[in-house]
């Protein structure tokens, strides 16, 4: 192999190599945004207003709670009330449940699946347990909009 060809393999290495760490410092970037996403906006719902849900919520929403095609309207009218019922909210990631995955064929459009413990009370009563939340959510920039809500609760106590 001649010098010219031995330094063509060496830098077609050293790009692709490069281009390998780049996906891989964005695959970090997702994970980190998304991470951050749903423990400081998604879970701090006790500092939640109305502006943030429109703000946080695709119009229409995909899924909402097993409702398709679901206004932004109805959600922010069904959070509101959500917030009525349980003024006393508090809600924390469990470590290390949270699966980033990026949706088949678009971009941008991530599945996230976790665990989470929480807390609530309000006028008449108190609930506390385990859930899981499953969210499609979509990553513009650094601003995530959530496209897919639903869940169930684990364990109430």
């Amino acid at each position: 192999m001649t010098l010219s060809v031995r330094l063509l393999v060496l830098i077609c290495g050293l790009v692709v190599g490069a281009s390998a760490w780049a996906q891989s410092d964005d695959d970090l970037y997702v994970t980190d945004a998304l991470q951050t996403f749903v423990t400081e906006e998604y879970l701090a719902s006790t500092r939640q207003t109305v502006a943030d849900v429109r703000d946080r919520y695709s119009d229409p929403m995909l899924n909402y709670w097993g409702k398709r095609n679901v206004r932004l309207a109805d959600v922010v009218r069904d959070k509101i009330n959500y917030f009525r019922r349980w003024p006393e909210r508090e809600y924390r990631l469990v470590p290390d449940t949270l699966e980033v995955r990026e949706a088949a064929g678009a971009e941008g459009l991530y599945h996230l699946t976790f665990d989470y413990a929480f807390r609530t009370s309000g006028p008449s009563r108190k609930a506390e347990g385990f859930g899981e939340a499953k969210l499609l959510v979509r990553l513009i920039g650094g601003h995530v909009l959530v496209v897919s809500e639903g869940g169930r609760v684990i364990q109430r106590f």
